[in-house]
């Protein structure tokens, strides 16, 4: 899994991000170690809104 890799990385991880980081993309961004987000970056986790696991 994408995820996992990036976690269990050696080195240090980065992820920059602008414009949307939905779902899927924004569980990646939880397993690096530094992340930079533009002013106008937009988070958004839909899992919750339908009452589901994140990540299923």
């Amino acid at each position: 899994m994408a995820m996992e890799r990036l976690y269990k990385y050696d080195k240090p991880t980065i992820a920059m991000v602008e414009g949307y980081c939905v779902g899927g993309a924004f569980m990646q961004l939880c397993a690096v170690d530094f992340a930079v987000a533009a002013e106008d970056a937009i988070f958004s986790l839909s899992e919750v809104n339908w009452g589901i696991l994140l990540g299923a």
